[in-house]
């Protein structure tokens, strides 16, 4: 969050999950405080890509488009389907 511009210093507070999600305030140069904001910017032409790779088997089901194995409710007891 950003808490003000003086003297060309950007003051600004965050969340700093090191010391166990404290929240803090810092005070960058405002120089430094654009290098450091434009570093999450992407080019011209390149997408964010979200949920991929490793990252997806920590969505629930339904956010990446299937089902919950436990979906489905099971009827009898273990082991039925194989004394037929």
């Amino acid at each position: 969050r950003l808490l003000g511009l003086e003297d060309d210093r950007v003051h600004f507070r965050y969340k700093d999950y090191a010391d166990g999600a404290a929240w803090k305030d810092k005070s960058l140069d405002a120089h430094e405080f654009l290098r450091r904001y434009l570093m999450h910017v992407l080019p011209p032409g390149f997408h964010r890509m979200r949920y991929y790779g490793f990252e997806t088997g920590l969505l629930p089901a339904r956010q990446r488009g299937g089902r919950s194995p436990c979906a489905c409710p099971r009827e009898g007891t273990p082991g039925d389907h194989l004394r037929r």
